[in-house]
């Protein structure tokens, strides 16, 4: 093989990664305010009264939590869009307040790590306590069940 045939092919694909790049395919998406992920989650879960929604730092991600807690939901960044989740208890596997930062553990294939940073301890506390009162709920339904 010549250096040219060689060549080719890294000039072609590095001609198409400027393209991407020139064309904005590599921005990535963030929320606004938790208005906005309000009115997002709404799109996809119309039902679903929110009563309360934090926002992470980077606006990547944006918790939310229905009256009474009766159902939590995410709003997050896949490239230049925003998904949503809403959780159920047995979906969460593990929830933890890492310092001012919330992580959250899911069965979603997609993507089953979430990682908040709040900026406040007590704040990442008080959802982690309120995610894990919320995750009980599968074991206990499980448990009615079995009896």
């Amino acid at each position: 093989m010549s250096p040219v045939e060689l060549a080719l092919p890294v000039v072609g694909i590095l001609a198409i990664l400027a393209l991407v790049w020139l064309t904005g395919g590599l921005q990535s998406a963030s929320i606004a305010d938790t208005d906005a992920a309000k009115r997002r989650l709404a799109e996809d879960a119309p039902g679903l009264a929110v009563a309360e929604a934090v926002l992470a730092q980077d606006r990547r991600i944006a918790l939310l939590a229905a009256t009474g807690d009766a159902a939590f939901a995410l709003v997050f960044a896949a490239g230049n869009k925003l998904a949503t989740r809403v959780l159920k208890p047995a979906a969460l596997r593990a929830v933890a307040a890492e310092g001012t930062a919330l992580t959250l553990a899911t069965d979603d294939f997609g993507r089953h790590r979430f990682r908040l940073e709040l900026g406040d301890a007590a704040m990442a506390s008080a959802w982690a306590a309120r995610l894990e009162s919320f995750r009980a709920q599968a074991h206990s339904d499980a448990a009615a069940v079995a009896a």
